[in-house]
């Protein structure tokens, strides 16, 4: 019996070793930076430069930021020795960093420029498009406006990174052509210009969004963060690899798998300058909420090929500020995680989009042809029975219910789409040579919906109207035809210039002056309120007059269908 007994505890340790030690090796593949480069508050964005000798980042909410503690993100680095090792993270100096947020997409192969995400305003503004600063001896001169001949960005966000080669830009935004919410774009640096950003296609872009792309040295394989394709969490870092020079043309994206992925957020996956190593973001097990950590490529699966290739820099070029590497011992100490409501709020969307089963064939003839699909604002599926008109013609979908636009010319066309059940929807498409997909997102009709009316328009300090505004309020007249229990709330607003008793009162004469104008088309005053909020309910700040213009809106809220 004893040795039955021993027999069995032999089994038992055999199985232990077994099953518990593959599962230490692997939680021990991925390493955590430490308190040199994380620290309790939000790491986001890793970017190395071209030569490998620093990381930079973006911390979010850190007391040491230009704005303190509600500064959205500055940009910090860490200098790298030759083993990869990390000295204690310092805020980048110079003019890179306002009191908005700050973000480094990439730089030049010579490392004299520096790629910034957004345009920086006056007064620590930001608005949508991309910066550049330019390396004035050991630090960075202020941001310039870089120049792109189309740039549009519907999301809240915007986030990318620059080949190694400087000559292709991946940004991820919502703009013309995307599928949900945030899809990948790419441009690319001809005879000194960027041109505009081109959708990736569908392969790459879900219902739902994609983020934070990266594209490895072979300038084919791409790395990228999508709550769209499935996975084992919130945000999943996918791979896939460019199949020709039309960059709308990808392998299937593949899931990197449990050794990388969890069940929280993983993004912002890059290889390192060793080639050996890549670096992410994720926020499980994490010191403040979104720590960046590094994995032997070789535990997730094959490198793509010339992934350790780097650009090389010239001798007589001076790469900006490298101080001496300082070693940093591991300190004890007890520190307080930020609660959860200073974590940052990226907008989210659920898994799980639908996607068409097979794509129409795009015919061969016009010099430009779009595929436009229909999309719920909501859960990314197609919208079916839907009615499509391209500057006041008709079109007939196909047979997947997409809809064909073929011109001869490049241009901005109007598309109106009218759906059961959704907002009439306006949008100004751009046509581009080629053949290219675009998708429109419709708002479904539910209580609570919060419309903005966009060319409701008034002079200034005035409730009188300007050109183009009644048309507008025409597609609410006949909403509301439409939806005969419909009852409406018009909500005017101001920006916080002036008295609040004067903005308070302009605000509550605009409703009310879109309010008689609807009742004066036959919609009966009961299914109208009016209400005005004057500077109470700001969507933006009020520090500069880009973000000011943001808040003088006109908007109604649906009460009952």
């Amino acid at each position: 019996m004893i040795r039955r007994v021993e027999i069995l505890k032999a089994w038992v340790v055999a199985l232990t070793v077994f099953f518990v030690l593959p599962a230490k090796a692997q939680r021990r593949a991925v390493e955590k930076l430490g308190p040199a480069v994380n620290s309790p508050f939000d790491e986001r964005y890793p970017c190395f430069s071209p030569d490998g000798s620093r990381l930079y980042f973006t911390r979010l909410y850190h007391p040491d930021n230009k704005g303190g503690g509600k500064d959205k993100g500055d940009v910090w680095y860490v200098e790298l020795d030759e083993k990869g090792n990390p000295s204690p993270a310092k805020q980048l100096g110079g003019k890179v960093n306002n009191k908005s947020e700050n973000q480094v997409l990439g730089f030049s192969p010579d490392g004299k420029k520096m790629y910034l995400a957004y345009k920086y305003g006056k007064n620590n503004g930001r608005s949508e498009g991309i910066s550049v600063s330019k390396s004035k001896g050991r630090s960075w001169g202020a941001p310039s406006d870089l120049d792109f001949p189309t740039m549009k960005n519907d999301a809240d966000q915007l986030n990318g990174s620059v080949s190694h080669d400087g000559k292709v830009m991946l940004l991820s935004m919502q703009s013309y052509g995307s599928y949900g919410a945030e899809d990948l774009y790419v441009s690319f640096f001809k005879n000194g210009k960027w041109s505009d950003p081109k959708n990736l296609g569908m392969t790459v872009n879900s219902g739902y969004q994609e983020m934070t792309p990266y594209l490895a040295a072979d300038n084919k394989t791409l790395y990228f963060a999508s709550n769209g394709h499935g996975g084992f969490g919130s945000y999943d870092i996918f791979k896939t690899e460019r199949l020709d020079d039309s960059w709308t043309n990808w392998t299937k994206p593949q899931n990197l798998g449990e050794k990388v992925n969890s069940a929280g957020r993983e993004y912002s996956y890059l290889i390192g300058p060793d080639g050996e190593t890549a670096w992410y973001v994720s926020t499980t097990d994490s010191h403040g909420y979104g720590d960046i950590k590094r994995i032997k490529v070789q535990d997730i699966g094959p490198a793509p090929k010339q992934v350790a290739e780097r650009a090389v820099l010239e001798a007589n070029v001076e790469v900006p500020v490298k101080p001496e590497i300082v070693a940093v011992p591991t300190p004890v100490a007890v520190v307080e995680t930020p609660e959860p409501a200073t974590q940052p709020e990226t907008p989210e969307v659920p898994a799980k989009p639908v996607r068409p089963v097979a794509e129409p064939a795009v015919p061969e003839g016009p010099k430009c042809n779009v595929l436009l699909r229909l999309r719920d604002e909501t859960n990314g599926n197609d919208i079916a029975g839907a009615k499509v008109s391209v500057n006041g013609e008709v079109l007939t979908p196909t047979g997947s219910g997409a809809f064909l636009l073929s011109r001869e010319t490049e241009g901005e066309i109007e598309v109106e789409a009218v759906a059961d059940g959704y907002m009439v929807a306006h949008s100004s498409i751009l046509v581009t040579k080629g053949k290219t997909e675009r998708a429109l997102a419709l708002k479904p009709i539910t209580v609570g919906s919060v419309v903005k009316l966009e060319n409701v328009l008034f002079s200034r300090a005035s409730d009188q109207f300007l050109k183009g505004s009644k048309e507008a309020l025409n597609e609410v007249v006949r909403l509301m035809e439409e939806n005969k229990d419909m009852v409406i709330e018009i909500g005017g607003h101001t920006d916080s210039n002036g008295t609040a008793k004067l903005k308070m009162k302009l605000s509550q004469d605009r409703a009310d002056r879109v309010k008689r104008y609807l009742v004066e088309q036959g919609i009966e005053k009961r299914r109208v309120k009016a209400k005005g909020y004057g500077s109470n309910r700001p969507v933006a700040s009020n520090k500069s007059e880009e973000t000011r213009k943001l808040n003088r809106r006109v908007e109604f809220t649906i009460l009952k269908k």
